[in-house]
């Protein structure tokens, strides 16, 4: 509601006087100011997937690959690359190993971690974390 406020609320002056945008007559508004860029400028705006976006807006931090899984803020994921590559088995023979991770931290269902071509792979709690906090949402 606050965003939306924002964007319709008048400023006092424009935050870049532009001749072009003054020429116009746009006002002050944010809105105004993003509709008349986008039909007199670029206007080639880029969509994401609401997966990207969470990712894009998740917070980077370090998990460890284990014989039960990846462990993460004492939680344990899974995902299908770990699986078919034997991760888990591979730990319990030779050690664990650190991995880069994105997650939210108010939603501990989900990390993110990035492959080696860099697209992200969803890893999800497994059971026996799952039924630790079933439905668990942490809020700030």
């Amino acid at each position: 509601h606050f965003v939306l406020k924002y964007n319709r609320r008048m400023m006092s002056e424009h935050p870049q006087p532009l001749s072009d945008v003054l020429a116009d007559n746009v006002p002050p508004i944010p809105l105004e100011l993003w509709n008349w860029g986008i039909a007199h400028r670029t206007g080639i705006l880029r969509q994401e997937t609401p997966e990207n976006l969470e990712i894009a807006l998740s917070e980077d931090a370090e998990a460890s690959i284990t014989k039960k899984g990846i462990s993460f803020k004492r939680m344990y994921y899974t995902c299908a690359v770990a699986e078919q590559e034997n991760w888990f088995s591979k730990a319990r023979e030779k050690g664990s190993w650190k991995i880069n991770v994105k997650h939210n931290p108010q939603d501990t269902s989900i990390i993110y971690w990035p492959n080696r071509f860099g697209v992200y792979e969803k890893c999800r709690r497994t059971t026996d974390s799952a039924s630790l906090y079933l439905g668990l949402i942490c809020y700030l």
